[in-house]
């Protein structure tokens, strides 16, 4: 851990690639607030746990049951998925039973690029992307933002549409 969020450190070889790997599973803890106290067992949480990913272990406190408040959970998650607060189950009276999740650290994962540790807001290759789109409209003079010029209105609709202003005099709208 660093900075209380996952690394992914490989064991160094004189052989090493450089190469970027696919991450596809991710470990994160989760936390099952205010969890029933019948629901602490091994086979119960791995089963509630199992729904937010594959359950790799349980801290010593949820292990123990020395802190009631939540369950405390490491699960493998995919990175670029939803991650609800909310999981359902049926107990064994078949009852649905609604369980909180809460996720101590969520994965940020950038559609643009595909990386890690950043939107889409923030990804450079997004930003030169949008700053060469905007180059490009400066130079056709197209004001859209789209990157698409846009089409001439016909000269009628043009003047249709002046007709439906109304002018203001004076910063107000002044009835004659």
């Amino acid at each position: 851990m660093f900075d209380k969020k996952p690394m992914v450190v490989k064991p160094w070889r004189p052989d090493i690639k450089f190469d970027k790997q696919v991450v596809d599973k991710i470990p994160v803890w989760i936390r099952l607030m205010n969890l029933d106290i019948k629901y602490w067992g091994q086979n119960a949480v791995t089963k509630i746990a199992g729904m937010k990913g594959n359950r790799l272990k349980a801290d010593r406190a949820t292990t123990q049951k020395q802190r009631l408040q939540f369950a405390r959970i490491l699960v493998k998650v995919e990175p670029d998925k939803m991650y609800p607060d909310m999981v359902m189950f049926g107990n064994e009276c078949g009852v649905i039973i609604e369980q909180e999740v809460i996720y101590e650290w969520k994965p940020v994962f950038c559609k643009a690029c595909g990386n890690f540790g950043h939107d889409i807001r923030e990804c450079r290759k997004q930003l030169r992307q949008d700053k060469a789109r905007e180059e490009i409209n400066k130079e056709t003079g197209n004001n859209n933002t789209n990157g698409y010029k846009e089409k001439e209105k016909p000269e009628e609709q043009q003047h249709n549409e002046a007709k439906d202003i109304t002018p203001i005099e004076n910063g107000s709208n002044k009835d004659k």
